[in-house]
């Protein structure tokens, strides 16, 4: 008997002797048909289950089905099963059962077996939430872990790729319901050599209005701030000075040529003023005194057209929201 644990078992090949018929057979099916062939010849077809249609002699000497000794074993297989996972389960570290639990729901939720599904139907509505927010929780976790071992990443597609996989992120930093409508979205600008296209990093959209974000995103490597220019004050930097330009001139871009850009009955989008966001930099590791932080955020308050934030306020805010939800906050 072949057991599966979640499916049930099956016989495997093997010869069975036939005495009646004097014949030996490859498999139980093929013994069933040869001695249904001989002994029920008036029967169209002779297939059948045989966990059904053949009988063994049990130990209390009453004749059953094949299908009771099936179940009999599948029950104690999948019993040693579960003890084993249990058993191994208890050993793993909170994040590894974390991990091992999103893969079983995962695997369990692509599967379309009777059994599987049997399973998650009865599955206790309180147990599967709290499972849901295990889950939500390490993946906020792996997120932070990113962000701590690539503090010194300097790679712009790093970034770019990390931020599209995981959209939430961006999300967080606007206090409106949005949603990422594409990564690397063309908003106009090209000439008549095909030169001189717009590309914004990221185009999220708020769900309620259809209103877009516009998102260019730099490295934490991005210097925030350039050298002192008198006394306790401190200019933005090159790059950054030249990345509010480059964004700002996307949104000037998208507003003039939207319309035909867009057809205006397969709108997905509009850009009522798009809110316009620059990621760059990280000034736990840029900034060592008060008048780096005073120079940066007068400087960033009187920006009308474009917010800034940096990476490590950005990560900053999955933080204290695994601090909540692991209840760690020292807010009152």
């Amino acid at each position: 008997m072949n057991l599966h644990g979640v499916t049930q078992g099956k016989f495997q090949n093997c010869l069975c002797e036939i005495p009646a018929l004097s014949e030996t057979a490859q498999s139980v099916n093929n013994a069933y048909t040869s001695i249904s062939r001989a002994y029920e010849k008036k029967r169209l077809g002779h297939g059948g289950s045989v966990f059904i249609k053949v009988y063994f002699k049990d130990s209390d000497n009453f004749w059953k089905p094949l299908n009771v000794l099936r179940e009999r074993l599948d029950k104690t297989y999948d019993s040693e099963i579960k003890q084993a996972f249990r058993d191994a389960f208890t050993k793993l570290s909170k994040n590894d059962k974390v991990d091992v639990l999103s893969n079983l729901l995962n695997w369990a939720t692509q599967d379309t077996s009777e059994h599987i599904i049997d399973s998650l139907k009865r599955l206790d509505i309180d147990n599967l939430q709290k499972l849901n927010a295990l889950i939500g929780l390490s993946h906020l976790q792996n997120i932070l872990a990113l962000w701590n071992n690539n503090q010194d990443n300097g790679s712009e597609e790093f970034w770019q790729r990390t931020l599209a996989e995981n959209s939430f992120v961006l999300s967080q930093v606007f206090s409106i319901p949005v949603i990422l409508f594409k990564d690397k979205v063309y908003v106009g600008g090209k000439n008549i050599f095909n030169t001189g296209g717009k590309v914004v990093d990221f185009l999220y959209t708020n769900q309620l209005t259809k209103n877009t974000a516009l998102i260019e995103i730099k490295t934490p490597k991005t210097k925030i701030l350039g050298n002192l220019y008198r006394d306790d004050v401190y200019p933005p930097s090159p790059e950054i000075s030249g990345a509010l330009v480059q964004i700002t001139n996307y949104k000037n871009t998208l507003l003039k040529k939207f319309d035909s850009l867009i057809e205006s009955d397969k709108r997905d989008i509009e850009v009522f003023n798009p809110i316009c966001l620059l990621i760059a930099g990280n000034m736990q590791q840029e900034f060592s005194d008060v008048n780096q932080q005073k120079s940066f955020e007068l400087f960033r308050q009187n920006q009308r057209e474009v917010q800034i934030i940096t990476f490590d306020e950005l990560f900053g805010k999955m933080k204290l929201l695994v601090d909540l939800i692991e209840g760690n906050s020292t807010t009152s």
